[in-house]
């Protein structure tokens, strides 16, 4: 009888043990599968972030071959100066080019208030930005310069009176602070900011546009010339949109500034004031 005890105490210790293994393989599996699920998250982390600087890359490269035009005279510019879109294939993906030259801008700190007052309304009306906003924006561009102050850069101004960054961004596609001077260069203007000249309608700005685009004359705009004055540069805000082959986008915006021509071979030469994320 005590035999029989024994023998069924050590076939119950035997399954304990035997339950104890199971539940520490269970474990053991279920921490391995838990580190492999982790490593695959990293992994994906990781390829995503090297897709993304990938994309950034490719969208720098893009912005160097805009400056590459640029500095090899506007011949080379497949576009206008206006912002017209034009797409480059790439070894990685294609990049989408914007180039917009200041001097076609109002420039809020030399303009006159003539043309200043209903470019800002057209800005909220086209650019949706919220109607109370750009009227701030307005006042607070005419205090500043009846105060005998110089606004430094539209997102100056916007954080100063605390509105939101997309009016500023917004705005930069109808004003700027690099123009330098109070007229306009007819040959980059927006349709926008031909149609805030004094005298000229939306249907004819838009037809001057696609005249320019279309490479024909150059535009007649009677008594509004007044307001204009054909010039190039010498500052430009270029866009580069580019898209991965696997569809990872990056959008860049950078302000750059001519610095001088070479002695002979007649280059331009850029030097890049500004550069980051564009919305």
């Amino acid at each position: 009888m005590r035999g029989a005890v024994k023998a069924r105490r050590r076939r119950a210790g035997r399954g304990f043990v035997l339950i104890a293994v199971m539940w520490a393989g269970l474990a053991l599996l279920v921490g391995v599968g838990a580190h492999l699920a982790t490593t695959r998250g990293d992994a994906m982390t990781a390829r995503a972030e090297q897709e993304t600087a990938r994309a950034v890359m490719l969208a720098r490269s893009g912005i160097n071959l805009a400056l590459a035009a640029l500095a090899a005279g506007e011949e080379a510019l497949p576009v206008a100066r206006d912002g017209a879109p034009w797409t480059a294939a790439m070894a990685e993906g294609t990049v989408t080019l914007r180039v917009e030259d200041e001097a076609g801008k109002i420039d809020v700190n030399h303009a006159p208030v003539e043309i200043l007052r209903p470019a800002l309304a057209r800005m909220g009306a086209i650019a949706g930005v919220d109607a109370f906003e750009a009227s701030n924006l307005a006042q607070a561009i005419v205090a500043r310069r009846e105060a005998g102050g110089a606004i430094g850069s539209l997102e100056e101004l916007a954080d100063a009176l605390d509105l939101d960054p997309a009016v500023a961004r917004a705005a930069a596609g109808m004003l700027t602070t690099l123009n330098l001077t109070p007229r306009i260069d007819p040959g980059s203007a927006p349709a926008a900011v031909l149609a805030s000249l004094p005298g000229v309608g939306e249907g004819e700005a838009e037809d001057i546009v696609a005249s320019r685009r279309a490479g024909g004359p150059a535009p007649r705009l009677g008594a509004a010339a007044v307001w204009l004055a054909p010039r190039k540069g010498p500052t430009y805000r270029v866009t580069a949109e580019a898209v991965l082959s696997t569809g990872i986008r990056s959008r860049l915006s950078a302000l750059v500034a001519a610095r001088g021509i070479g002695f002979r071979g007649g280059r331009m030469e850029y030097e890049i004031l500004w550069v980051g994320g564009a919305p």
